[in-house]
């Protein structure tokens, strides 16, 4: 059930982003603390096209005991 005014406990609360560059080893692009939105929208300063691989390490939610996510886009912006 919706709970108005407090985060959802199913949300994720703590995250890195992390990516794998050519050389297969993974760092972080981004760390959330506090989250409370159901939506992030992440703009990163390393172009994807140097990337292999992404993941999101989920370190805690608000409140539920599993974390779900389900989407995750990357895109290459393009300077107009």
């Amino acid at each position: 059930r919706m709970q108005w005014g407090v985060p959802q406990a199913e949300t994720v609360r703590h995250y890195v982003i992390e990516a794998e560059g050519g050389d297969g080893r993974w760092f972080a692009l981004a760390e959330v603390r506090d989250n409370y939105q159901r939506r992030a929208v992440h703009l990163l300063d390393t172009p994807p096209a140097t990337l292999t691989a992404v993941r999101i390490a989920v370190i805690s939610t608000n409140g539920s005991d599993h974390a779900r996510i389900c989407e995750v886009r990357v895109y290459e912006s393009v300077t107009p």
